[in-house]
């Protein structure tokens, strides 16, 4: 929480294979930043640029470049006004990237301004377990295809199933040998080749005997031309499964 504690935040940290400058492509070109963070994006690097993600209608965020500190910070934030007349809420997402010893990049995001009432509940708690979810693609990204864009589908299907059934039926999307990353009831991260390079990632929520399924396609390079196709190939599987 922050020192006058009408507002709180929270960090994510997530060590990155490859170069600064790489790291630092990744969170401003917009066919990479289309690749790990959200289906449509728009960024326009510069101080008072556009820095604009969509996971569909209803579901856009519409923020401002407000510095840039070329590779290492990048700070960008939305304003909200909760009722007409009200003083703007302002949340930022500071990006700050460091190399690692060793090799490769330490990739830190904190993000802040969310007022400690209970109405903000909801938005803190979800981008608090969102951002690491999202990381862990990005950094898939960079081991597998450095420097190279994608673009990525988000799929939503309900099941009237509980959660270990429906987990059951995730983990057998993909072949054994191709996870990547697994949380049991919770996320299933694989490598997907059917249509060109790229993966799926799958993440359970709900409860009792109803589960949700949120679910992530990325294509990369040549293949991204066919997320489209990808998406619907998914849907299909998953409301049959």
């Amino acid at each position: 929480m922050s020192a006058d504690e009408k507002t709180r935040q929270h960090e994510t940290v997530m060590e990155l294979p490859g170069t600064v400058e790489q790291a630092w492509a990744a969170i401003t070109d917009t066919s990479q930043v289309q690749s790990w963070f959200a289906p449509e994006a728009r960024v326009d690097l510069r101080p008072g640029g556009d820095y604009f993600v969509s996971w569909g209608p209803g579901m856009e965020g519409a923020a401002k470049i407000e510095s840039i500190d070329a590779p290492r910070h990048l700070r960008v934030v939305t304003e909200r006004r909760l009722r007409e007349g009200a003083e703007p809420v302002r949340v930022a997402m500071d990006y700050y990237i460091e190399p690692r010893e060793g090799g490769g990049t330490v990739l830190r995001l904190v993000h802040s301004g969310f007022l400690n009432s209970a109405e903000w509940d909801g938005e803190f708690e979800g981008t608090r377990q969102g951002w690491p979810m999202m990381f862990r693609i990005l950094r898939y990204g960079l081991a597998k295809h450095p420097g190279v864009g994608g673009r990525q589908a988000w799929l939503y299907v309900s099941r009237e199933a509980p959660a270990a059934e429906v987990w059951k039926e995730v983990v057998r999307l993909a072949p054994a040998d191709a996870v990547e990353y697994s949380v049991e009831l919770k996320e299933f991260f694989a490598r997907w080749d059917e249509m060109g390079d790229g993966l799926i990632y799958a993440a359970l929520g709900g409860g009792g005997a109803k589960t949700a399924i949120s679910f992530t396609v990325v294509l990369y390079g040549d293949a991204a031309g066919r997320i489209g196709e990808a998406g619907e190939h998914w849907r299909g599987r998953l409301v049959q499964a």
